[in-house]
Parts: C-alpha cells; structure tokens; sequence
C-alpha cells in the first residue's frame, strides 16, 4: 500500500495549521472574555443549555479535517494498493512458426492456441482492449489494441503459420509491449505462447527490460507434450521447448509461466490469467476527500445553530 499526489506542491499549505490553531485559540479566548461581561449567569443558563462535548476542541477539529481535505483534494491524493484489476489491457502474443502445426494436442498446437486464445478474449471484462501479435521468424502486428472483442476474435481466426525460419520470443515481446502503449493508462499485460525458444532476433533480456521499463507484465505458455509431434509430415522435426527462459520473461516482470500439455490445460490457464492478474491498483481519492468536506460542512452548520450557539 502507498499514498502518491498528483501535485504535491499544495501540500506547502499544510505549514499553515499551527498558525490555524493559534487563531482558532485567541478566537476562543476573545469570545470567552466578552461571555464574561454577561452580569446575569442563571437567566442565560435558562436560555441556553450547556453543551455535553465542549465547543472549542470540537470546532478546531472540525476545520482543521475541512483544511487537510482542500490540501489533499487539490494535491491530488491518490491510494495504491496491489489487487486484482479489472481493467487490464492484453495483448496475446501467439508462435506461428511451424513447429505449431505439431499434432501431439489434437487436432493441432495452433488450432487449440487459437480457440482459447478466442475464449480467452470473451471472457475479459468490457473494459480491457485486447491487441494480437503473431511470431515467428519476425513478429507481425495481426491487430491493434481495441475494445471491440470481435475485432480481437477475427484477428486471431486468421492467423495463419509462417514458414518463415526462426522463432523471434524477444520481437514479439517488443512488438506486443508497444501495442499497449497506444491504449489508456490501464495495467498492462502481454499474454505470449509459444512451443519452441528464441532462436533468432532481438535477444530476450533486452526485449524484457523494454517491457519492465514500460510496467508490462509478461505472462508465458509454453504449449507442447514432452514426447513432441511432427510437423508437416516430418516426424522426426520436433521443437525443444526453452521453459528456463519462459520462467525467467515471467519472473522479470511479475507475470507467472504455465505449461500446457492440453487443450483443457490451456483453456484453464487463459481463465486463471484473466482472473488472477495482480498490479499496482490506483484508488483517486480527490472525489471522495471532497464529499467529506462537504459533509463536514454541513456538520459545522448545524452545531453552530444547536451545539455552539453563543449568546446574543
């Protein structure tokens, strides 16, 4: 948890209690001096009932709460704390290359990638926007980021393989990082799978230190049985998953690796990514400070017609 202001300068008004203290007691003091000039104490007690909690520290802590709401309200008072956040913006970063037309989870890797890649996106919140980003030897931009979910379905039912050589982990980071960019000031996430390790390109620890400079957080899958599969008829091409360097993109950025051997391990673990992304959540606290002014307010108003009536 911890406490930020949007323009702390306003809080040099703060220097200013003490001396609001010190007027509110010479205030005090005068008003008291004239009450004494009353001769006829029993007929103002008739009058004027006396007060059950004494009026002068009540009055003091009254203004000096209304003051340190203005300052903080102006300065911009913001709470943070880390929880789930609801409106978190994706990009789903999916390997195109070859090796994902490997049979071993049926009826392919790309296949199944896609569909719950697909399911995934149904499942977010109406106020996340989803970008899609296909690698392989490069990474290619299939859609930018958008809140229309149906845009985000078709990019990802016409993502094609590309036979192009290489598989390039460390573009597609960049690439998916800068999407999220184009978006509001929402939490960002980068959601990558793949069934192979990066081969060609940008190395990936420059490609992780551009997403952590950018606070995006980079979930990975690795998608694959341990036996492997063919592809494209050869049965002996198989891919060696890097799961080492998968972990690694995940805990550099305080995203979580999972390995799916599945369809149906796939499909849980796009559910838990939507649900379980934990961030840094910002509670603006300038509408709410100003609400408890206003209610003070009318707090003081009242007790100066009731609790703190002086005598006439």
């Amino acid at each position: 948890m911890d406490v930020t202001f949007n323009n702390p300068q306003f809080l040099w008004f703060l220097l200013a209690l003490p001396l609001m203290a010190i007027a509110h007691y010479y205030d005090w003091k005068y008003k008291k001096k004239e009450a004494l000039m009353f001769s006829n104490f029993e007929a103002a007690a008739r009058v004027f009932e006396p007060t059950a909690i004494p009026s002068y520290p009540l009055q003091l802590t009254l203004r000096i709460l209304v003051f340190l709401c203005l300052v903080f309200s102006a300065a911009g008072m913001n709470f943070w704390y880390v929880g789930p956040s609801t409106d978190i913006n994706f990009a789903l970063a999916i390997d195109t290359s070859s090796s994902m037309s490997a049979e071993d989870i049926k009826p392919s890797r790309i296949s199944v990638a896609k569909e719950s890649a697909s399911e995934f996106v149904d499942s977010l919140p109406i106020l996340s926007e989803v970008a899609v980003v296909s690698f392989a030897g490069t990474s290619f931009a299939e859609q930018v980021l958008t809140a229309d979910k149906g845009k985000a379905k078709e990019a990802i039912r016409n993502i094609e393989l590309k036979h192009t050589g290489g598989t390039d982990i460390g573009s597609a980071i960049i690439t998916a990082s800068n999407l999220l960019l184009t978006g509001k000031e929402n939490p960002k996430s980068v959601v990558l799978l793949t069934d192979g390790q990066s081969t060609v390109g940008m190395q990936v620890e420059e490609a992780v230190d551009y997403a952590k400079n950018l606070f995006v957080t980079v979930n990975t899958i690795g998608i694959g049985t341990t036996e492997g599969g063919g592809f494209f008829g050869e049965e002996d091409a198989l891919t060696q998953l890097d799961e080492k360097t998968l972990q690694e993109i995940a805990n550099s950025t305080d995203g979580k690796y999972y390995k799916a051997t599945t369809k149906e391990e796939l499909q849980n673990i796009y559910k838990e990514i939507s649900r379980e992304v934990y961030k840094d959540v910002r509670i603006g606290l300038t509408s709410y400070l100003i609400s408890i002014v206003l209610l003070l307010l009318i707090l003081n108003w009242v007790l100066t017609f009731t609790r703190f009536s002086t005598l006439p």
